[in-house]
């Protein structure tokens, strides 16, 4: 079984999904975010960010009864990476 993994990097939980070819959702690993605030602005330590992914992939090949080496790159559909617009000062 072929899988296309997609991920949701959210400010309060990582979502990690394996899709077959078709659409359907086989597995789904979510993780809560763990951050660093500080006065009014917050960081997500580079260690935290990898374990949650690596987490969430765990979660989602568990629940899609799948390994790594069953995720594929989709013919149907091409990569999309959106980032939200900041306002104010960056």
């Amino acid at each position: 079984m072929k899988l296309v993994l997609g991920i949701d990097l959210g400010t309060s939980y990582f979502k990690l999904g394996l899709f077959d070819h078709e659409g359907t959702l086989c597995g789904l690993g979510r993780v809560p975010v763990v951050k660093d605030d500080d006065e009014g602005w917050c960081e997500l330590p580079v260690e935290h960010f990898w374990e949650a992914l690596r987490t969430g992939l765990a979660q989602a090949l568990e629940e899609a009864d799948a390994t790594a080496g069953n995720i594929t790159r989709s013919p149907k559909m091409p990569a999309n990476i959106s980032r939200p617009r900041r306002t104010g000062n960056s």
